[in-house]
């Protein structure tokens, strides 16, 4: 059918059992589309150069008017002309930088269904800097991230590296998954590789005292100088406030921690809590009302969804008692930050007091690590180990089963006691 697209035709269009659609007589190619529900779009039909018919969408009737679609009609013929494939264009425009597609698109999602979630966004942030203002289109991306995992690979570990990449594959998935908003169809990443990692890397246990006897008096004293430095800090500025008639700081002379950094080392080491978790244990979740306080951790903080619980041995339980003497909401957050909210990071504060305590290659999650060799080193058995750090199988904790020699000796002694073939049939040399 073909017809002038104005407003008087569209006034007397009525839909029919199947689509159709009118063809514009004045422009070639522009055209409406009628479906039985009603529903009419404008479009516009054309030949790219290599002779190829195309098809653009302009709009729905209802948004635009005619000649509202006709005006944009022109200036998408004007283009063609200039040698711009309009769809192309459109498809260009759409995909997103990948900082506005963090921001505007994962962010809000991530953080509403990854418990990780703004740790991930962080992640993104810091690591891919020289990515941020890619498309999420970008043909480079490939090249860039495997140059960027030569120069990483120089100051982290292969583990760090593909747990970056990790992040971000998960991230462009998304982007794929919702290409209606996105303009994403394939994921450019699909062909950059993990690192293989031998069973020597992925097995990587660092703990305290490992490479010194020393390593966890440094660590407490260097944790300890830090609190000497907060109150002697707090002291000066009071005396100098005190001097001109100023309100003075509460004095942190009486308090057993000067913030919350002690108290979250001494239970991370005590209880082998993940650092998610302490940033999100309530002082709900502890139970003083028994012989042994236990602190329960939560399944919806846990990292396999599953809630478990701790007994609180002597250290974590004074460090516990002295904080909270120092809180006066004791119905939220154990550890809340300035905006009483979890926190997501202490990186800069823990680095501080790791370098001044000397420590190599030490993270804080090897605090938790600490806590597990020391009780394997202790004769506990590996599934106590397993519930105590909540590992969904005993797979993980295995890989503190070597600091357990005295216990493996043990049992192979156990022949010994059986037999006296040694005795009887003594080896002949």
């Amino acid at each position: 059918m073909e017809a002038k697209i104005g407003n008087r035709l569209v006034e007397s269009i009525k839909p029919q059992e199947h689509p159709y659609q009118i063809h514009d007589t004045e422009i070639r190619g522009f055209l409406l589309r009628v479906q039985p529900s009603g529903v009419m779009t404008y479009y516009y039909e054309y030949r790219l150069p290599s002779g190829l018919k195309n098809r653009i969408k302009i709009e729905k009737h209802g948004k635009i008017t005619p000649i509202q679609a006709r005006d944009r009609v022109k200036e998408i013929a004007a283009d063609l002309v200039k040698g711009v494939d309009p769809k192309a264009a459109k498809r260009e425009a759409k995909i997103p930088l990948l900082r506005e597609f963090i921001e505007k698109m994962y962010l809000p999602w991530a953080e509403s269904n990854l418990k990780s979630g703004t740790t991930n966004v962080s992640r993104l942030r810091s690591r891919f800097v020289h990515l941020l203002d890619k498309q999420l289109d970008d043909p480079k991306l490939p090249w860039l991230l495997e140059e960027w995992k030569t120069e990483r690979l120089k100051v982290v570990t292969k583990l760090t590296i593909n747990r970056d990449l990790t992040v971000l594959k998960g991230a462009f998935s998304y982007a794929v998954r919702h290409q209606a908003e996105t303009g994403l169809q394939k994921n450019p990443l699909s062909e950059v590789k993990l690192f293989k990692i031998n069973e020597e890397e992925s097995e990587r246990i660092r703990y305290l005292n490992q490479n010194g006897s020393d390593e966890e008096e440094r660590l407490i004293s260097a944790i300890d100088a830090r609190e000497k430095r907060i109150r002697a800090e707090r002291q000066s500025a009071n005396a100098w406030r005190q001097e001109r008639s100023y309100v003075e700081f509460p004095s942190l002379d009486q308090c057993a921690f000067v913030d919350y950094m002690k108290p979250m080392v001494l239970l991370s080491l005590n209880t082998g809590m993940r650092r998610g978790e302490i940033f999100k244990i309530c002082w709900n979740d502890i139970n003083w009302n028994q012989g042994t306080p236990v602190a329960t951790i939560r399944g919806s903080i846990a990292k396999n969804g599953k809630s478990r619980s701790i007994p609180l041995n002597k250290v974590a339980e004074a460090s516990l008692n002295g904080w909270m003497r120092q809180q006066s909401d004791l119905n939220g957050l154990v550890f809340p930050s300035h905006d009483g909210k979890p926190f997501n990071t202490i990186k800069t504060c823990w680095n501080k007091i790791i370098l001044e305590a000397k420590l190599i290659d030490f993270r804080w999650h090897d605090l938790r690590h600490t806590f597990a060799s020391r009780l394997v080193m202790k004769g506990v058995d590996l599934n106590t180990v397993r519930e105590l750090l909540g590992h969904s199988d005993l797979k993980m904790t295995l890989r503190y089963a070597h600091l357990s020699p005295k216990k493996l000796a043990a049992a192979v002694a156990q022949l010994d006691l059986s037999t006296n073939i040694h005795e009887e049939h003594p080896l002949h040399m």
